[in-house]
């Protein structure tokens, strides 16, 4: 990922000295821009729906980060097997206590409001949430692969948070 951000450098300082200058550098400095403040990311399945549905694109903000990671936010990261890129809401932060009673989830004793999130009558639970790490669950509960399968991630396995779905055009709105 390191060698991208060299290779275009490189370019854009070959295309300053030898005239091809005016594409290279707005290549480089769009490249730049989506490196240090977000990038597209595509949505392959209905796990968010109805927030996101499958095939919408999002815009992954990686300076929302330096605010930290909240409860009730869209964050995206690398998959339990690390090829894919999942994007998740967070349910519960380092040291919350969880659980799911007959459909509403329950964080610290407090019955948490989830107008995004599919009604589901499952019940588990309760589960502690270890320092620094995170529990995600998808917006269509019978329809997501997250925590509730494969555990808690890391609060730095976070690359960034969803801030927008930005296409198609028809779905555009903030999260």
């Amino acid at each position: 990922m390191l060698l991208l951000p060299i290779v275009f450098g490189l370019a854009l300082l070959c295309g300053w000295l030898t005239g091809r200058g005016r594409q290279l550098r707005e290549m480089s400095l769009i490249f730049l821009f989506c490196t240090a403040v977000g990038r597209p990311c595509v949505i392959p399945t209905g796990s968010m729906e109805k927030t996101i549905r499958s095939w919408d694109w999002v815009w992954l903000s990686h300076i929302s980060m330096v605010q930290g990671v909240q409860r009730g936010d869209v964050v995206c990261f690398p998959g339990p097997e690390g090829d894919k890129l999942f994007c998740k809401r967070v349910v519960g932060l380092g040291g919350d206590r969880l659980e799911m009673r007959d459909g509403k989830l329950v964080v610290n004793g407090q019955t948490l409001e989830e107008p995004w999130a599919e009604a589901t009558h499952e019940s588990w639970g309760p589960v502690q949430v270890a320092p620094g790490r995170l529990f995600v669950m998808g917006d269509h509960r019978s329809n997501s692969f997250d925590s509730r399968y494969w555990g808690t991630i890391p609060r730095d396995f976070v690359t960034g948070k969803a801030v927008v779905v930005a296409f198609p055009p028809n779905h555009w709105r903030k999260l």
